[in-house]
Formats: structure tokens, sequence, C-alpha cells
């Protein structure tokens, strides 16, 4: 399988079975976010510092996630990916803080591009793929503001 250069920021699929980690470079890192029990913006901000091991001194808001996200120097790594899966429950009980989190997750994106390395949010959730399917045609990769094709 040939992996392009520069992954899409937000990669939606159905539920993976173990390839998510090898879209990235060796020695990246993959976290696993379960999003079943994720309905707010406080559930999201505790499973992300859990999982990405946030420091203690996270502020546990929106502002302090992006700035852990685009540093991670407690965790060097050739790459980031978070795979989250079951965010149709966060998708579903409150639009507003799943699309905040996409935008944080593409500025991270954006700024690990910059240092030469690469992030990436994989939603393997099959309500969230077939409902961008059914919005806007046969997708696999959106960005958070995906234009019909």
């Amino acid at each position: 399988m040939k992996i392009e250069n520069q992954l899409r920021p937000i990669l939606i699929t159905t539920m993976l079975q173990g390839e998510g980690a090898s879209l990235l470079p060796e020695g990246s890192i993959a976290f696993n976010v379960d999003g079943s029990k994720i309905t707010n913006d406080k559930d999201l901000l505790t499973e992300i510092s859990i999982v990405c091991k946030f420091p203690d001194y996270f502020g546990n808001n929106w502002n302090a996630m992006e700035d852990c996200l685009i540093d991670l120097e407690w965790l060097p790594a050739a790459g980031y990916q978070l795979i989250w899966r079951n965010a149709s429950k966060l998708f579903l009980s409150s639009p507003e803080d799943f699309l905040v989190f996409l935008d944080i997750c593409k500025s991270a994106s954006e700024f690990w591009q910059k240092q030469g390395k690469q992030f990436q949010l994989v939603i393997a959730d099959d309500f969230i793929f077939e409902t961008a399917n059914s919005l806007y045609g046969k997708v696999s990769i959106i960005s958070p503001n995906p234009k019909p094709t």
C-alpha cells in the first residue's frame, strides 16, 4: 500500500481492524479513544487527557487541549494519530463540541506538518461514516468543513 506524504487531518472510516496505526511512519504513536461514554466537552477533555497522558498542568478546557496536542514533548514520536471509536455518541449529544474538537485536531495537524511530522484524527464510527456519505457523497476522507463534490 502506497502512503501519501501528507495525510488528511481527519479520516472518517468504518470500524478499523488494526490497520489504523500503519497509516503513519514507523515510530509514530497511536492513541485509542473510546467515545462510548463521551457525551459532552468535559467527558472528551478528560478522556483525551488520560489517553494522551497530558501533564498535570492541563487546564481541562479547549485552549489547553490544543496547547497540549501541539506540544506532546512528553511523548516524542515520528507522528501522532488519535483513533476515536464510537464518536457518534458526542456527535449526537453535542454536535458543537464535536466540531470544536475537529477544529482543534485540524489545527494540531497543521502545526505538526510544519514541524515535519504528521498528526491525524481517525474517526472509526459507522454512523459518522454513513452520515458523511449521505451528506457529501461517497467519502472516506473529509475535513471538518467538507464541500460537496
